[in-house]
């Protein structure tokens, strides 16, 4: 495997571009813009379309499936006249791009005991969206009507290139066999894409959208090269390159408090919603999470050789859905369902002068140029004890368990090649992971600590630093690193999952009906 950085081709016009465009949206209308008529929560979920192959050699041998995005993200919304309206805002989305071929096992080593195995190796999509786009509503029946909405946006790939991926089978007669491979050849740093959507929306004291959407970039976001040789239908050679062409369902949840919003009470009198309480109540809440994972660095340990091989800490990014479900004032039971998007690494330093003839260039490989992010699905429990309570603001902390499933491969085989000054291709490296707990979920403890502020409509926000303790090696395997002579070094490679994890929560809360 050869790790390459993110290439961002006229990246630095475009995000120009992008940021003019903002500003002149915002300087068009500034005044009444700055007053945000309306601030969204919005959140999508769909599929991809599947990887388009072209083959140069061979027989057909690879395929792929849809793959699922999620998108979720922070909108405003500013109103132009009784129907038509203007939206923009700030969107994190995560999305795969998947090559897949199954190899006849049986046929190629009888001792393996099984006749066939699905590959797979994905290209990993984070991406950074701004979006700009233009709603129309229908007149309002019965507190509903139907929108419809066309617009573009601008995505910013945030994960780091895909690396090229293998993976090697032992022949009957001992030989190693390179059966699938994948290389991303261009994976883009920035695109933009046109977008349309149409549902139905409920109007009251808050309003959502609930529709569909599809999205269709303008051009291809990862295109690469693939090979496999495989017992059935031989070498095959191709390209392969998919545009992340995205349809599903949307979710769309307004911020904002009708100012008029009365409730009544049984007798049919009128009774105002109360602007401020005098201290924070612990009531049934939903809330959302969003903030960055700090991922510890992998535990690597030489078994042979000199020290060559070794990791770093990563960042990723995590979010969650959570339910706050009161058993006093002061203490809550919280739980829901999210994902977080955490990383691992290697890194390596080696002299071109270490082989014979020498390689064309030294080897120094970390951090970005080497990371993998992992989407874990995750599913906490957890009790919160609130203290130092004040009319506006309180602490917190709680602690719990954690059911965690990660969405890695079984397993990984990573090699890097590197050309000598002859031309030959010559591996300094490999290393074989099993990077997903063996396909089986694991118990993790939690423990966070936060301060919690009431907003000016009556919502609460918090601010939060969570440790997320693992105890199991989520991820292990081995490497081993050549020189001229033979191996110079090999070892083990570890991770617990441990992870730490800092943002920000806001509550959708209602005000409560004082007391009569």
């Amino acid at each position: 495997m050869i790790r390459r950085p993110i290439s961002l081709p006229n990246g630095r016009y475009q995000i120009r571009i992008c940021l003019a465009l903002l500003i002149g949206f915002f300087y068009f209308d500034s005044r009444t813009f700055c007053q945000l008529p309306s601030r969204e929560i919005i959140f999508q979920s769909g599929l991809t379309e599947r990887t388009e192959f072209s083959r140069t050699n061979g027989e057909k041998s690879v395929t792929s499936q849809p793959q699922l995005h999620i998108l979720a993200g922070y909108g405003y919304r500013k109103p132009i006249d009784k129907n038509w309206s203007w939206q923009t805002g700030i969107q994190i989305g995560y999305t795969r791009a998947a090559v897949s071929t199954s190899v006849d096992l049986y046929a190629l080593n009888p001792a393996y005991g099984e006749r066939v195995e699905k590959l797979k190796n994905n290209q990993t999509i984070l991406s950074l969206e701004i979006p700009l786009s233009l709603t129309v509503e229908t007149d309002r029946v019965k507190e509903a009507g139907a929108y419809f909405q066309m617009g573009a946006s601008l995505s910013f790939n945030l994960a780091a290139k895909a690396p090229i991926e293998s993976h090697f089978y032992d022949k009957e007669n001992g030989e190693l066999i390179k059966v699938f491979e994948t290389d991303p050849d261009k994976q883009k740093g920035v695109w933009p894409s046109t977008r349309v959507a149409a549902g139905f929306r409920k109007y009251g004291n808050q309003s959502w959208r609930l529709g569909a959407y599809a999205t269709l970039p303008l051009s291809k976001v990862v295109v690469g090269n693939y090979a496999t040789e495989l017992p059935a239908t031989g070498i095959s050679t191709g390209v392969f390159s998919n545009r992340l062409i995205g349809f599903g369902i949307e979710a769309i949840y307004s911020l904002k408090r009708n100012s008029e919003a009365r409730i009544r009470n049984n007798q049919g009198s009128v009774i105002e919603m109360e602007s401020g309480n005098k201290e924070i109540k612990n009531t049934k809440a939903i809330l959302l999470t969003a903030g960055s994972v700090y991922s510890f660095a992998a535990k690597t340990t030489v078994t042979a050789g000199r020290k060559e091989w070794d990791a770093n800490a990563c960042f990723g990014f995590g979010v969650q859905a959570k339910l706050n479900l009161p058993l006093t004032q002061s203490v809550s039971i919280l739980t829901g369902i999210g994902a977080v998007l955490t990383g691992r690494n290697f890194s390596l330093e080696k002299s071109k002068t270490e082989f014979s003839p020498p390689l064309q260039q030294a080897i120094s490989l970390k951090r970005r140029a080497t990371q993998v992010n992992d989407l874990v699905l995750v599913l906490p429990l957890a009790l919160e004890k609130r203290f130092s309570n004040r009319p506006a603001s309180y602490y917190s902390v709680s602690s719990g368990l954690q059911l965690n499933y990660s969405t890695a491969p079984d397993l990984e085989f990573h090699a890097i090649l590197e050309p000598d000054v002859e031309g030959n291709n010559r591996k300094v490296a490999e290393q074989i992971l099993y990077p997903n707990n063996d396909a089986q979920p694991w118990i993790s403890v939690n423990i966070d600590f936060g301060r919690t502020w009431k907003l000016k409509n009556n919502r609460l926000m918090r601010f939060f630093i969570q440790y997320n303790a693992s105890f199991s090696e989520v991820i292990d395997g081995e490497y081993t690193v050549f020189n001229q002579a033979g191996i110079s070094s090999s070892g083990t490679y570890a991770h617990n999952g441990s992870y730490l994890f800092a943002g920000l929560s806001y509550y959708f809360t209602r005000p409560v009906a004082p007391d009569r």
